[in-house]
């Protein structure tokens, strides 16, 4: 049976929009499909939901793959995504990769770091193989791992890196998103430096210091899409601009 969805993410404060309205395209055909509870776990916030529309699909196992370039805080992200599932009482796995260059130039495939994790409703051993959804900040990300993602997977893609520049810099000669690349999967573009900046534009800091928010603007919204906790990443010491990145994507999609 199809579990009962609850409202609205707990704590959120809830607005007009959702996450349909920052997107080209209804996004329910492209969301990945849930994960069950431990079915012997007793807390009830140890489910796992992709709240977009009433329907739920569930599945008992979800890997999830952060890439971005060095320095855009994907370990991060994946590190306070982790810390939130635990909190939540799926068993999970987790495997960090860090670039084949130190100080490799932005942009550049050598520079790519990702952060991966299993979560699953059953006790797991390993970090698993093919991602389902692979979270790409740039050109480069998506080049180094797009050929590791499950037949189908999601691609979540910063639409804002995608420059003629780091396009070249990547090592493509047109853009993926353009020309079929990504066809086989179910892409989700999201111009995630956009929409950080605006997200952090009251905390008056400069453009470039607010585009460092942008990991925490992808991790509220994959907290969004499984329901995890936000809490144990909103801490006294967390930057005001950085607070507001985690906190928009759940204000503008609940």
């Amino acid at each position: 049976t199809t579990p009962s969805v609850p409202p609205r993410f707990p704590g959120a404060v809830s607005d007009d929009g959702d996450l349909r309205t920052l997107l080209p395209q209804p996004l329910s055909s492209h969301l990945p499909e849930t994960i069950n509870p431990r079915p012997s776990e007793p807390n009830p916030h140890s489910r796992v939901f992709v709240w977009m529309s009433k329907a739920v699909r569930e599945r008992e196992r979800i890997v999830v793959r952060f890439a971005g370039d060095s320095g855009d805080g994907m370990q991060l992200t994946g590190t306070q995504f982790t810390q939130s599932t635990a909190l939540m009482g799926n068993d999970l796995a987790t495997f960090p990769d860090f670039p084949a260059e130190i100080r490799a130039p932005a942009g550049t495939t050598f520079g790519v770091s990702a952060f991966q994790i299993n979560f699953a409703s059953y006790d797991i051993m390993t970090p698993g193989d093919a991602p389902d959804v692979l979270v790409a900040m740039n050109p480069a990300a998506l080049k180094v791992h797009l050929r590791d993602l499950a037949p189908g997977g999601t691609v979540i893609v910063n639409t804002g890196a995608f420059t003629d520049r780091n396009i070249e810099k990547a090592g493509y000669k047109s853009n993926p998103l353009e020309d079929g690349s990504v066809s086989s999967y179910r892409v989700i573009p999201i111009d995630i430096s956009k929409l950080t900046l605006a997200a952090v534009e009251k905390s008056g800091v400069s453009q470039k210091e607010g585009l460092r928010a942008k990991n925490l603007w992808t991790l509220g919204l994959l907290c969004w899409m499984y329901d995890r906790d936000r809490q144990p990443t909103i801490r006294p010491q967390l930057p005001d601009h950085g607070l507001q990145g985690l906190e928009q994507p759940v204000r503008r999609l609940v």
